[in-house]
């Protein structure tokens, strides 16, 4: 299985504090079945530049990489942000570098308040202008905020994937709703949203086992098969999209 959502770049935010930690953290992840991890380190624009983010980000993962160069046998890393909305990121001019690297997808952290029509529109023109999908993070946080389920209807048909967190289908208190959001198809990717090795570690594993138990293995492999196409490179979906090309 793919985790889309994690924080284990070390002190890169509010997750991982060292190598050490980071390592462990991917260790559990490899444990609990997780083959391919995104690495999603909190951006924000209030605090910093993409460029600065991204040079922060690749020297964080270069630590991994030198740790792990004798014996890994972790998930395979993708780099990724959980980015947050901000007015104009459409048409802002490196945005494009928080994709999920090699690709055309980027996790998008959107605001804990109202959504407005405009901040919608921005999001949607993400795909319709600059041809990035956004993967809505953690799409269980913002039942508050929705406004209208107009607004959810209109970034599906925009194009967007919906991230929920494992912890959301592991809770009894919110189990129910997580596999009626699974069921309804109004959640494409999981991530477990792993900040540490306490009380945010990953829990993937009990996540995949309640789903087996109550939709059947055919969930999870459309999941599985939906995580893997989006990490396709950008470039080998084009080139199949080609005369001729690999199908």
């Amino acid at each position: 299985m793919i985790d889309f959502h994690s924080h284990f770049l070390p002190d890169m935010d509010d997750g991982s504090r060292n190598v050490e930690q980071s390592l462990r953290m991917l260790r559990l992840s490899a444990a609990q079945g997780v083959d391919s991890i995104v690495a999603t380190p909190h951006f924000s624009i209030r605090k910093e530049n993409i460029q600065d983010f991204v040079d922060r980000r690749r020297k964080a993962y270069e630590l991994i990489e030198t740790a792990c160069i004798h014996g890994y046998e972790g998930p395979k890393i993708y780099l990724g942000a959980e980015a947050a909305y901000f007015p104009g990121m459409s048409w802002y001019k490196n945005v494009s570098d928080l994709c999920i690297d090699g690709t055309s997808y980027m996790l998008l952290e959107l605001p804990f308040e109202p959504w407005s029509k405009h901040m919608i529109n921005e999001v949607c023109c993400l795909r319709a202008s600059r041809g990035i999908t956004p993967i809505i993070a953690h799409i269980e946080r913002y039942a508050k905020y929705i406004s209208s389920k107009e607004n959810v209807s209109q970034l599906l048909d925009a194009g967007a994937l919906m991230q929920m967190n494992t912890s959301f289908l592991v809770s009894p208190l919110t189990r129910m709703k997580s596999l009626k959001y699974l069921k309804t198809e109004k959640v494409h990717l999981l991530g477990s949203d792993c900040h540490n090795l306490t009380d945010r570690k990953s829990d993937f594993d009990a996540a995949i086992k309640i789903i087996r138990h109550r939709l059947g293995e055919a969930k999870i492999n459309e999941i599985d098969v939906l995580g893997r196409t989006v990490l396709i490179p950008t470039q080998a979906v084009e080139q199949a999209s080609k005369p001729g090309g690999r199908r």
